[in-house]
């Protein structure tokens, strides 16, 4: 069913008024540039983790007195 429907093939659907439906776009962009921000925040912590070898944490420990 789902490729008949990605393939235009279902009759009675109206596949222009899905194209023409900006606020179904909205919703893609919205979840795409969450998972693009969440992704970019995730490797930062670890590029900088792997690159120093030391974490924010243990470098707390080290300056706290």
């Amino acid at each position: 069913m789902e490729a008949r429907f990605l393939a235009g093939m279902d009759p009675g659907i109206d596949y222009s008024a899905i194209d023409a439906d900006s606020r179904l776009d909205e919703h893609w962009a919205t979840l795409v540039t969450r998972d693009a921000e969440e992704a970019y925040f995730q490797g930062v912590g670890d590029s900088e983790q792997e690159e120093g070898g030391v974490d924010a944490a243990e470098r707390k420990e080290e300056y706290d007195y």
